[in-house]
């Protein structure tokens, strides 16, 4: 009867780790409609915008390959426009994808363990491809910008990829996808060490009938 409680404890316990992690994951699908990169304060003309402009790239237009969202302030004729699409990026496809079979598991497999480790698989996964991401498309938009300064000069010190900077979509998506990994992380570690506290209990008692020495 003493362990009726502790039991009772552990699966509350369960329930709400499976909880905050969905609830984490759906997170990061509403953070990949947030900027994950911006262009901004580019002294020149750059894509759509005057001098002084700003360009934001979010998850959801960097995964399919969407128009940016473009400031109105320093909005130029259509004519006078110049390249700012990135294109679908496959790597913030990818991990869109990853995010969402993390989501998905998190509800439909019922396996403790299975799910663990499915979610930190995937949560772990995603936050490295989409760096990759990130990383892949801010070096696309430093070309750009460095195209479209078309050799001006810049402030001392100053280089083209200065002017294009990480958004908060990105730095709160990554740390979701961190908070999962380590929340299953832990969660396995515990698990296991007390299934090796058990299997050591059962060896020092020994099977029913036996008596100690």
């Amino acid at each position: 009867m003493a362990e009726e409680p502790d039991r009772t404890g552990r699966s509350a316990l369960v329930g709400s780790l499976r909880w905050t992690r969905s609830v984490l994951l759906v997170g990061v699908l509403a953070f990949f409609a947030l900027p994950f990169l911006t262009v901004g304060c580019v002294p020149a003309q750059f894509g759509t915008q005057s001098a002084g402009g700003s360009t934001t790239y979010s998850g959801y237009q960097m995964s399919f390959g969407l128009d940016p969202t473009r400031g109105r302030e320093n909005l130029l004729p259509a004519q006078e426009s110049l390249p700012d699409q990135i294109g679908l990026q496959p790597l913030a496809l990818i991990a869109l994808v990853l995010v969402v079979v993390g989501l998905v598991a998190s509800f439909v497999v019922n396996d403790p363990r299975t799910r663990r480790l499915v979610g930190l698989a995937t949560a772990a996964l995603a936050a490295v491809v989409l760096v990759a991401a990130v990383m892949v498309a801010r070096s696309t938009l430093v070309s750009l910008v460095t195209d479209q300064l078309d050799g001006q000069e810049l402030e001392e010190g100053r280089v083209p990829g200065d002017f294009v900077g990480s958004g908060q979509g990105y730095v709160l998506t990554l740390l979701a996808l961190l908070l999962v990994a380590l929340g299953e992380g832990v969660a396995l570690f515990l698990a296991a060490r007390r299934t090796r506290r058990r299997a050591g209990e059962a060896h020092a008692v020994g099977p029913p009938g036996t008596a100690l020495p």
